[in-house]
C-alpha cells in the first residue's frame, strides 16, 4: 500500500516483495509436506488434486472482485461494471493498484483461520539450530545423489516446472507483442486460464486417485510441449502457419484456447508433481526435508529459464524465438521423467 508513485525511496517496497516471497515459499513446503499426513497413502493425490483447485477458485475470486469493484477499466477512472473503485480509492494516486497488497493480506487472514483451527498437526520434536540441521540437508543430498531416480526425479520437475514458469510469465508478453492485446484481453485471458486451471487441477486429482501421479504428470508435460509449439505457429496473420483473413479472430481465439489448457494441465501437472515426491521420497526422506529440497530445486534456477527468453528475444528481435526455448526444457524433462520412473519400477 505504501508503494506510491513518486516516493523518494522504493527500498521499502523492494523488501516487503522479498519477504512476501520468503513466506509464501515457507507456506507452501510445510502446506505440502502436510498432506501425507491428512490422508491415507492411496487419496494423497486426490486430496493435492483437489487442494489446488480450490486454490485456483480462490484465486479467481479475487481475481473477479478486484476486476469488478477496484481496478479501473483502461482509459477509465471507473471499474469494468461502470462504478468507482471502492473505499473511495483515488485512481491519480494510484490506490487501486495499491489495494492489492491489503486486501491480500487480510484474504490471508481470513482463510489461515480454518486450517490453524481444525487442521492436526504432527506433535513437535526437540528444538534445533539451523547448524544442526545443516548437515541433515548435506545429508540428504548425499542420499539423492547416490539413488539415480531421485536425482533424476528432482532434475526432471526442475526442467517443467521452470518451463511452465516460463510459459506463465511469458505468455501475456508473448501475446501482447504479437497479438497487440491489450490489458482488458490479458485480464480475460487470465480467467480462462484459471478457470481452466480449476477444472485441469480438479480432474487430475481424480485420475492420480485411480491411475497415480506419473501419468497425470507425464500426459501434463506432452500436452505442454504440443501446446507451446501450436503458439509459435501463431500470429496476427496465420494459425498453425496457415494464413487468415485480415482482421480474423482465429489467432486470438487459438491464442485463448492455448492459455486455457496450459491452465489446465499446468494445475494437474503441479498438484500431481507433489504426490510424485511423496511417492518418490517416502520412507527415504522426512516430508518438510523432501519438500524443502522440492522447492529448492525448483527456485534455485528459476531465474535461468526468463533470463534465457529474454536473452534470445533481444537478440533476435522475436518474442517467438524467446519462446522456442520451453520446448528445449520440456523435452529432456519428459523423458528423463519417464527414465525416473523405469528406473524406480526396477529397483521397488
Amino acid at each position: 500500500w505504501w508503494a506510491a508513485p513518486g516516493m523518494d525511496s522504493y527500498m521499502i517496497v523492494y523488501i516487503s516483495f522479498i519477504a512476501a516471497f520468503v513466506g509464501a515459499e515457507y507456506i507452501i513446503v510445510f502446506a505440502n509436506a502436510m498432506l501425507p499426513d491428512l490422508v491415507e497413502p492411496e487419496d494423497v493425490g486426490r486430496l493435492s488434486g483437489y487442494g489446488w483447485a480450490l486454490g485456483y477458485v480462490g484465486g479467481l475470486i479475487t481475481l473477479v472482485i478486484y476486476l469488478l469493484f477496484i481496478s479501473t477499466a483502461p482509459g477509465k477512472d471507473t471499474t469494468l461494471i461502470g462504478m468507482a473503485p471502492i473505499f473511495g480509492l483515488d485512481t491519480a494516486l494510484g490506490e487501486p493498484a495499491r489495494a492489492s497488497g491489503p486486501i491480500s493480506a487480510l484474504w490471508f487472514i481470513v482463510f489461515a483461520i480454518p486450517l490453524f483451527l481444525f487442521t492436526p498437526d504432527r506433535p513437535k520434536g526437540g528444538a534445533a539450530t539451523v547448524g544442526e540441521r545443516m548437515p541433515g540437508l548435506r545429508e540428504s543430498l548425499g542420499l539423492i545423489g547416490k539413488k539415480t531416480e531421485l536425482w533424476m526425479f528432482f532434475l526432471a520437475s526442475l526442467l517443467y516446472r521452470d518451463g511452465l514458469a516460463v510459459l506463465f510469465s511469458f505468455g501475456a508478453i508473448y501475446s501482447a507483442g504479437v497479438l497487440d492485446w491489450g490489458a482488458f484481453e490479458l485480464g480475460i485471458f487470465g480467467i480462462a486460464a484459471i478457470t481452466a486451471g480449476i477444472f485441469g487441477a480438479w480432474i487430475g486429482g481424480w485420475l492420480d486417485g485411480r491411475k497415480g501421479p506419473m501419468p497425470v504428470v507425464l500426459f501434463s508435460i506432452l500436452v505442454l510441449l504440443v501446446v507451446s509449439i501450436v503458439v509459435l505457429t501463431i500470429t496476427k496473420d496465420s494459425v498453425l502457419m496457415i494464413p487468415v483473413p485480415e482482421g480474423s479472430s482465429a489467432p486470438n481465439i487459438a491464442f485463448f484456447l492455448c492459455g486455457a489448457a496450459i491452465g489446465a494441465v499446468g494445475g494437474s501437472m503441479q498438484a500431481s508433481s507433489r504426490t510424485l515426491v511423496v511417492d518418490f521420497t517416502r520412507g527415504r526422506l522426512s516430508m518438510n526435508q523432501a519438500f524443502g529440497i522440492y522447492a529448492m530445486a525448483g527456485k534455485s534456477t528459476a531465474f535461468i529459464g526468463p533470463a534465457l527468453v529474454a536473452i534470445v528475444t533481444d537478440a533476435t528481435g522475436s518474442p517467438r524465438a524467446g519462446v522456442s526455448l520451453i520446448v528445449v526444457m520440456l523435452a529432456p524433462a519428459l523423458l528423463m521423467l519417464m527414465a525416473a520412473n523405469r528406473r524406480a519400477k526396477a529397483t521397488a
